[in-house]
């Protein structure tokens, strides 16, 4: 017991010398533990115990059970198992077809029946496995369930509300890579068990893969056919397990299999497959049903590494490649309310003021009124947007009576996307196993009404966008004994939105408004585009970009388990090193004008004695719309207001962070296993989180006559920062805050 003492406060030790992450090292490995029994029921000590992965057909553990029939075997890849347990005067025990999930704690108890050890007991595992060891609060979403169920944009996300206690406040049933969406969103808007939305924590394969602006956004989606798994938790949770108070979604890609298997897939849509929408129908004239080409199209292969002559091996390297597409086209319908013919360059169809009084730069009443305002009394910078902007605009095409600048325009936007993941398994040996991906996203887009301004007129605020993701890792896991493991790694991800202004906004595109604003602004215009027009009761110029938003991860990790008798331990260290980087944070440094209706005359205004208009214009009169007036104004650079930022409000945020954790699981009696853990970032000591889990053992289970893996219960999520649970038929379930 000394030794056992001693050993574990080196481990602890070593664990405060080296420090860590704010994120602790996310779990992508399982767990299989039990207990081996004789036909009495008796624990078996000293049988040798062995781990196969079924998928590669490769001994990945050997162990062997301690005094009381025990073993543990920690640090699994996800994947289906066979356990095999022997010893002399005993016939071999198998339990084929064991599926580990990330971060499972499967118990596999043996029953050893007398006789040769050339003989052999197999016991085909039941389909559904019921987690008995843990109180973690979880729901997993397989492969199977990825690939089989109907995804309408095929991103494994939106599966997260097939989880007790998820709900969806963006209320959409399509989620998208990327800055923007075709249909539905991109944003992760899920809530876990009441959290808010901005709380989860997404990971893939362990490293972060979120955006900290919004903490809505992911950086990289991988392939729902490149997904063996992902794992929600989202209550009582392990040590390792840090950062967010909401729900960890932590994805867990594909591993290449002894055998070379393949496939190919394509989903397509098109608009002549839809129905057209109801108010597109009862328009004059009717308006086509939006133009949509939709394309996914991708395959996967994977199997051993085998080079004839040169590398002949089925158990030692092993490959997934997937590849994935898409190419789509949408078109969208937004109503503009645009000049009419004549109306930019000064000719009115209604009485608006045509000339100001102005004193020192105030603003003062009208001293004309007309129909139009000839090019000589227009302001030159107005005129400037004419030619480069406003003369670009279409003319109405919906036009009324009651409203003559309507203009139903079509939009087309194109989405495209593709991502290549390639993963390599490589094992040593039963002692060492290494791993590496490489992830590569490319999301190529084009705005036409622009980004997140949806300008509803064509070629004006139009972006070119690319949102890249990226993800790098490496891991490696070390078994110098049975009882001693050792795993470490790096990732990298990356994930950024890359837009740049290609419409006629873009100074390269109006170099009237350019020169005319050359001794304008009072600030330099660090954005290349000109500043935006507000105008009431009608479309003006609305704009953004260019935009440079990345996020860059760099994590190191180490972990280490120890199994001591009936302890097992864990600590695990991280150094995570992230940069933030983004642009247009606040203000418009390329400037706003806003132009207003003011001094618009109404059937009350009188001028030399005599009413100027009659009647409003929607009932026919000649008195104007809102809009009239605004351009009006706007021709004669009548300003309502003008505001612009000194400069482009830039953040580059570079963040060093350092957490370390530590946990226990103990037998403490055979009926129980007790599991304790506490963690603490390093630079906020204060802060800490314990849990205790009181569950019954495998020993325990099988006495009843419960099979392990098949019957449990768990806990409810904990409601402060230390918990107890105790899970048994005869014990009552105790929380304490």
């Amino acid at each position: 017991m000394k030794q056992r003492i001693v050993t574990a406060g080196v481990l602890l030790a070593i664990l405060f010398l080296v420090g860590a992450a704010v994120v602790p090292a996310q779990n992508v490995t399982g767990t299989i533990l039990g207990t081996v029994f004789d036909a009495k029921g008796g624990a078996v000590p000293k049988v040798t115990v062995t781990i196969v992965n079924a998928d590669q057909q490769i001994v990945v553990r050997t162990v062997v059970t301690d005094e009381r029939g025990e073993f543990v075997a920690a640090l699994l890849p996800v994947g289906r198992y066979d356990v095999t347990a022997e010893i002399a005067g005993f016939k071999k025990a198998i339990r084929s077809g064991i599926v580990l999930n990330v971060d499972d704690k499967v118990a596999v108890n043996l029953t050893l029946e007398v006789g040769a050890a050339t003989e052999s007991v197999t016991v085909q595992a039941t389909a559904l496995q019921v987690d008995t060891q843990s109180a973690t609060a979880t729901g997993v979403i397989s492969g199977t369930q990825l690939k089989e169920l109907s995804l309408n944009s095929r991103n494994y996300a939106q599966l997260v509300l097939l989880v007790p206690g998820a709900s969806d406040s963006g209320n959409s049933d399509q989620i998208f890579p990327g800055a923007t969406a075709p249909v539905g969103t991109n944003l992760m808007s899920f809530q876990l068990n009441g959290n808010r939305r901005e709380e989860n924590n997404w990971q893939v394969d362990g490293a972060d893969n979120l955006d900290r602006g919004s903490n809505l956004t992911l950086l990289s989606f991988p392939s729902i056919d490149a997904i063996a798994e992902f794992r929600v938790v989202r209550g009582v949770y392990d040590a390792e397990s840090g950062r967010s108070a909401g729900a960890q979604v932590n994805v867990i890609t594909r591993s290449g299999t002894r055998d070379l298997h393949g496939g190919l897939y394509e989903f397509f849509r098109n608009d002549d497959l839809n129905a057209n929408a109801f108010f597109n129908k009862v328009t004059t004239p009717v308006t086509p049903r939006p133009k949509l080409r939709y394309n996914d199209f991708g395959g996967t292969v994977d199997g051993p590494v085998w080079i004839p002559k040169v590398y002949e091996q089925r158990d030692k390297t092993f490959f997934f490649f997937s590849d994935e597409a898409r190419r789509i086209v949408t078109a969208t319908n937004p109503t503009a309310t645009v000049p009419y013919s004549g109306m930019a360059n000064g000719q009115f169809q209604h009485v608006v003021c045509t000339q100001w009084a102005n004193t020192n730069g105030t603003a003062g009443p009208c001293t004309a009124y007309g129909t139009s305002i000839p090019a000589a009394s227009s302001n030159p910078v107005a005129l400037a947007y004419v030619k480069d902007l406003f003369s670009k605009f279409p003319l109405p095409n919906a036009a009324t009576a009651a409203s003559p600048f309507t203009d139903i325009t079509t939009l087309n936007n194109i989405f495209n996307f593709r991502e290549d993941m390639l993963k390599i398994d490589h094992v040593f040996g039963p002692k060492l196993s290494v791993n590496g991906k490489f992830l590569h996203d490319t999301n190529p887009t084009i705005e036409a009404g622009g980004l997140f301004t949806s300008m509803p007129v064509n070629g004006i605020a139009t972006t070119s966008t690319h949102s890249p993701g990226h993800q790098y890792n490496i891991a490696g896991t070390y078994t110098p004994s049975a009882n001693f493991l050792i795993e470490a790694g790096y990732r990298y991800s990356y994930g950024a939105i890359l837009s740049q202004v290609i419409g006629a906004e873009n100074f390269s595109q109006s170099p009237d408004v350019q020169a005319a604003l050359a001794n304008v602004l009072p600030f330099q215009n660090l954005l290349g585009r000109v500043p935006s027009i507000t105008l009431t009761g009608g479309t003006g110029i609305s704009d953004f970009g260019p935009y440079n938003d990345f996020n860059v991860n760099h994590t190191v990790y180490g972990n280490v388990t120890k199994v001591l008798g009936s302890h097992t331990l864990k600590f695990g260290a991280i150094y995570y090193h992230y940069n933030k980087h983004e642009n247009q944070l606040t203000g418009s440094n390329n400037g706003a004008f806003s132009f207003d209706a003011q001094n618009a005359p109404t059937s009350t205004t009188l001028f030399n004695g005599a009413p100027v208009c009659t009647g409003t214009a929607a009932a026919g009169g000649t008195c104007p719309f809102s809009f009239e007036q605004s351009f009006a104004n706007f021709l004669l650079g009548q300003t309502n207001t003008f505001a612009q930022a000194s400069l482009d409000v830039t953040a580059n945020i570079f963040d060093n962070q350092f957490e370390y954790y530590g946990q226990d699981t103990y037998s403490s009696l055979p009926i129980h296993r007790i599991s304790t853990a506490s963690s603490a970032p390093s630079h906020l000591l204060a802060a800490k989180s314990a849990r205790s889990t009181i569950a019954p053992s495998p020993r325990a289970l099988a006495s009843r006559g419960i099979p392990a893996g098949t019957a449990g219960l768990q806990s409810a999520p904990a409601t402060a920062s230390t918990t107890t649970t105790v899970s048994s038929s005869e014990i009552p379930s105790l929380t304490s805050g």
